[in-house]
């Protein structure tokens, strides 16, 4: 159907042994790679980033900007 439409087919990369480039990671399926490559790392990117922003101090730091941003 790709191929009618004109559009290029998403394939996996070719493994080699060492590589120095991008991930070498075993996949069968294009949606398997890309998952593994793209999908987890950038989750785990933002959960972290989550965290970090919305972490116990900058709950208490807020709460007090907020406690003086009341009184005026």
């Amino acid at each position: 159907m790709a191929e009618e439409a004109g559009t290029n087919i998403p394939m996996v990369p070719r493994l080699f042994g060492i590589r120095m480039q991008r991930e070498n990671i075993r996949a069968v399926t294009p949606d398997e790679y890309y998952r593994q490559t793209i999908t987890i790392p950038l989750l785990d990117h933002l959960l972290m980033e989550l965290t970090n922003r919305f972490n116990e101090h900058a709950r208490k730091a807020a709460m007090c900007l907020s406690a003086l941003s009341h009184q005026w």
